[in-house]
């Protein structure tokens, strides 16, 4: 009877993944902008930030966060993610509203990781200049990595990265998945150069540090950096406080649990093509575990290791560069502060093959996140369309078993995003972080009361207890508890400023019409939806 309910008696998706696939999705997903990116860029957006702290407590309430959606995949693999999860645990609407968030997040921030992609690509062409001596590679990479010197190649730049792999989404999962464990083991291998660069730096010291700072960029470019960011106010902004290895303050902290939480975010990403996964149990029960693993031991030993031999100095860069003072600079490029710019600068004219590794790694974690991204629009707007909620025409796949209209649309999407990220990449970066939050907000509670209010459901997955009290409820109200504490601070920084809270009024809206408008018309065509919404859709 359910079937009849559906657009089709089957998926059409083809099951191609497994527990490799999974992990390698999560890990490409996690490990991206918010680490290299906006982690570095922390004591400026918060002056006094203890980021090792704040990237450890953001991993413990991901972690729990993937850990619940784990439990919810495995007891309805389907693709849609938290839609399904949530529209059969909890309520359909509530369904519909948090995917519709979870969209508007996934597709936009796919704008914003191309963007930051060019960056990272532009950072990689400026060291095969400074490595070949050739000033073409050098006027290249700062066009890239310096986005000002040149506003329409880097936006040029970004939309190419973005129609090569809206290319690779297209051919199926079956291909997909070979480009994903590619792009992802390649730049794992390169990781672990990075971390060994940074320990060596760590043992070696800052004063070696600042002098292949300026063996690299140019003598007195470190001193440089220094003048420019204290005869510009340094001191009066950090206000005695620069941050984690030296002074610092929990409020800062606190507060920057936003970015580092954007920093983790994503860890089960792979539940939106839990329909196209061969053995969903054993798969997620094993990529998702390894994945946390992976992410977290990275993030930690980056984090701890680069901050702690640099002190004060990536404050004092990200001052400079971020505050606007580069046109102060005379030896220093002024390129954008990334994880990857203070593992290879000071290391380039003493080793420039490990320096291109490190820059080169960089430009892959970056771009192996952008296939993944459109992955989990797509998989959402094909299950809302293949539970009638959206035209049917989305959920219709291609030769190759992909979506296909599905996909065309977010890219579209994608690609106009571009602008928006050139306008404000901070606004778009953290405001879809607070849309996808509500996926881990309602998901952890949905978690807690599937045992209870769906035994049916729950019985299909881990039905695991200790003291005759199950393990998913467990999971899920831990992950409730954290979700629910960072709510307000992600609350907060959406009513700091009129355009956010527009931004967010809008999308509440427009999920809010699409669901009456399609339950209106789906009742009318005889379409028992509440029926539909106690069942899952076929495989």
């Amino acid at each position: 009877m359910s079937e009849e309910l559906y657009v089709r008696r089957a998926s059409g998706l083809i099951k191609e993944i497994g527990p490799f696939t999974v992990m390698s999705i999560g890990v490409s997903y996690v490990i991206c902008d918010g680490f290299y990116y906006f982690m570095v860029q922390a004591p400026y957006q918060f002056p006094g930030v203890n980021i090792l702290l704040s990237m450890g407590i953001a991993g413990i309430m991901l972690s729990l966060v993937a850990l619940a959606e784990l439990f919810l995949t495995v007891a309805m693999p389907r693709a849609g993610g938290e839609y399904i999860h949530i529209s059969r645990v909890i309520h359909p609407v509530l369904g519909y509203f948090t995917s519709w968030q979870v969209w508007q997040g996934n597709t936009f921030i796919t704008a914003v990781v191309a963007c930051t992609t060019t960056a990272f690509f532009g950072q990689l062409f400026h060291v095969i200049g400074m490595i070949t001596g050739s000033n073409w590679w050098i006027s290249l990479g700062k066009s890239l990595a310096v986005p000002l010197s040149n506003p329409t190649f880097y936006i040029g730049f970004a939309i190419l990265v973005l129609i090569i792999c809206w290319i690779l989404l297209l051919v199926g999962i079956r291909a997909y998945k070979w480009w994903i464990n590619i792009l992802f083991i390649i730049p794992l291998i390169g990781g672990i150069v990075t971390l060994a660069t940074d320990a060596y730096l760590c043992y070696a010291g800052v004063d070696a540090i600042q002098r292949g700072w300026d063996a690299t960029f140019g003598a007195g470019a470190w001193n440089e950096i220094v003048t420019v960011a204290n005869k510009n106010g340094w001191a009066e902004y950090v206000a005695g406080a620069p941050g984690w290895p030296g002074a610092w303050s929990m409020d800062a902290t606190m507060a920057s649990l936003v970015s580092s939480g954007y920093a983790w975010w994503g860890i089960g990403m792979a539940n939106y093509v839990a329909g196209e996964v061969k053995e969903p149990s054993k798969a997620f029960g094993i990529g998702i575990p390894s994945a946390i693993a992976i992410i977290g031991a990275y993030y930690l030993i980056g984090a701890a290791l680069l901050f702690q031999v640099y002190g004060s100095f990536i404050s004092m860069y990200d001052y400079v560069v971020l505050g606007g003072y580069t046109d102060q600079l005379a030896i220093n490029p002024g390129l954008t502060p990334t994880f990857s710019l203070f593992t290879y600068g000071p290391i380039l004219s003493s080793n420039p093959i490990v320096g291109l590794i490190v820059a080169f790694t960089a430009a892959l974690w970056m771009f192996n996140d952008i296939p993944i991204f459109p992955l989990v629009s797509s998989r959402i707007m094909f299950a809302m369309a293949f539970d009638r909620m959206l035209p049917e025409k989305f959920a219709s796949v291609n030769r190759f078993g992909s979506p296909s209209w599905s996909i065309n649309i977010c890219m579209i999407v994608i690609i106009l995003g571009v602008f928006l990220t050139w306008w404000n990449p901070w606004f778009l970066g953290m405001i879809c972080f607070a849309g996808v939050f509500w996926r881990y907000f309602w998901s952890s509670w949905a978690c807690a009361i599937m045992p209870y209010s769906r035994p049916d459901l729950f019985e299909r997955g881990y039905t695991w207890k200790i003291a005759g009290f199950p393990v998913a409820s467990i999971i899920g109200l831990a992950s409730a508890f954290f979700t629910a504490w960072l709510m307000f601070p992600v609350m907060m920084w959406i009513v700091s400023d009129w355009s956010y809270i527009w931004w967010n009024v809008f999308w509440w809206m427009f999920s809010l019409m699409l669901f009456i408008a399609f339950y209106a018309y789906n009742e009318k065509r005889g379409i028992k939806l509440s029926e539909l919404y106690q069942t899952i859709p076929p495989a």
